[in-house]
């Protein structure tokens, strides 16, 4: 049902709800528990797993807090370098683990979706805007106005993918300086990864909204 590619791991979602990792497991990230979940988010060290009662359950390293998931329920889960955040079922967004950079100050508010990279954070308004907190030293939370339907946080750049299909991506220095892509087959999914893992190579993906679901790469556009 869904895949999760950490820095060093990957998770992914069986039909039934079970969680399988591999990879990396030094700290035991690529351990799954043997509960039922409805989705799946993998970090650098740790993995998260949002429970088919809304809870949010954690497993890896918790150095910084990022496993330690407070009470929900929850709709939502992303994990990023060493943190974590989560959508309340109110919308609301709440984040824990490294602090470094204020990554885990979500704003107040109502969000439909949020994002997590490497050290910010960046979350979906319910009228489509984009609102970002955390580094910025690469200018990427500094999102661009304009309704958007999703939103992905890398590692030090951010995507969105705006109603009408355009890709818009944000960072001051990289192969995402001023990227916009505007296709007729208008994408309906986008991803990131964090600087280890798919975004090593400083890229993201997109998915065309098609019956083969080709993959738009803007640094490698061969799916694997």
């Amino acid at each position: 049902m869904a895949i999760a590619a950490g820095s060093y791991h990957t998770c992914a979602l069986r039909d039934d709800g079970e969680i399988v990792c591999w990879g990396w497991n030094a700290f035991g990230q690529a351990d799954a528990p043997s509960d039922r979940f409805n989705a799946v988010s993998a970090g650098v060290a740790h993995t998260c797993g949002l429970r088919k009662d809304n809870a949010i359950v954690c497993w890896g390293s918790s150095r910084v807090g990022q496993t330690d998931a407070p009470s929900g329920p929850f709709s939502t889960v992303s994990t990023g370098g060493f943190y974590t955040c989560g959508l309340l079922d109110s919308g609301e967004a709440e984040c824990w683990g490294s602090y470094g950079f204020s990554q885990t100050d979500a704003p107040s508010g109502y969000f439909s979706a949020v994002s997590v990279g490497e050290d910010h954070s960046c979350g979906l308004r319910e009228d489509g805007r984009i609102v970002c907190w955390g580094s910025n030293d690469d200018d990427q939370t500094d999102a661009p106005s304009g309704h958007f339907s999703t939103v992905s946080a890398s590692g030090f750049h951010t995507c969105g993918l705006r109603k009408g299909g355009e890709i818009v991506c944000w960072e001051t220095t990289g192969p995402f300086k001023r990227m916009h892509r505007a296709d007729p087959s208008a994408p309906s999914a986008l991803a990131g990864g964090t600087p280890a893992g798919c975004a090593k190579a400083a890229k993201s993906c997109a998915w065309e909204a098609t019956s083969t679901a080709k993959r738009m790469c803007p640094a490698d556009t061969s799916a694997p």
